[in-house]
C-alpha cells in the first residue's frame, strides 16, 4: 500500500503547517509541502493575496499547487508519506487532483474564529506583521464554515493539541 498524501486546510492560525509538520515527522518517511514555500520561489513579479486579490495571484497560486500535487505524488511514489498545507478550497484543487489521478485525503482544520486569531497574532515565523490578515481570516472563516463536501471532512482544532489534532487527521485516511 502506498503511503498517505494529506491536504490540510484552513484558515490561518487553523494549525495546519504545525499538524502537517507533526505528521510528515511521524511517518518515518514523511516530507511536508508548504503551498506559501512554493510561492516563495518567485522572486520577480511575485503577487500575494494581500490586501487584495488578483487575477495573477489566481495563477500564481494555480501553479504552486498543482506543483505540490505534483511534488507530492513523486514523493509518494518513493515512499514517503506527505502532507500539503495550503489555504484551498475545493473548488481551486478537486479538479487538479482528480487530473492528475491522486488520491489525498484533505481535512479542513476550523477552531474557533477566536482562537485563529489569538494563534495568528501570536506567530513569530511570518516575515510580516499578521495582524493585516486579520480581515482575510476573519472572511475565510466563515467560508470555510460553509463548505460541505464529502471528502473535506472538518476538524475542530480549537481545544486540541498539535498531536492529538495530528491522529484525528491520519485516522481520516480513506
Amino acid at each position: 500500500m502506498k503511503p498517505a498524501i494529506f491536504l490540510i486546510s484552513g484558515t490561518p492560525g487553523a494549525g495546519k503547517s504545525s499538524v502537517a509538520h507533526a505528521i510528515a515527522t511521524q511517518s518515518g518517511r514523511g516530507v511536508r509541502i508548504s503551498v506559501d514555500d512554493i510561492r516563495d520561489l518567485v522572486v520577480a513579479g511575485r503577487a500575494d493575496p494581500v490586501p487584495s486579490w488578483s487575477d495573477e495571484c489566481e495563477l500564481q497560486f494555480a501553479i504552486a499547487r498543482r506543483n505540490s500535487l505534483i511534488m507530492a505524488a513523486n514523493w509518494q511514489a518513493a515512499g514517503f508519506t506527505v502532507c500539503i498545507d495550503d489555504v484551498v478550497f475545493p473548488q481551486n484543487i478537486d479538479a487538479m487532483i482528480a487530473e492528475l489521478g491522486l488520491n489525498i485525503q484533505r481535512v479542513i482544520l476550523q477552531p474557533t474564529l477566536a482562537t485563529a486569531l489569538q494563534r495568528n497574532a501570536t506567530r513569530t515565523h511570518k516575515p510580516f506583521d499578521t495582524s493585516v490578515l486579520i480581515p482575510v481570516l476573519t472572511r475565510l472563516h466563515g467560508e470555510f464554515a460553509t463548505v460541505q463536501h464529502p471528502l473535506w471532512p472538518h476538524i475542530d482544532t480549537t481545544n486540541q493539541t498539535i498531536a492529538e489534532s495530528a491522529a484525528i487527521v491520519q485516522s481520516l485516511i480513506y
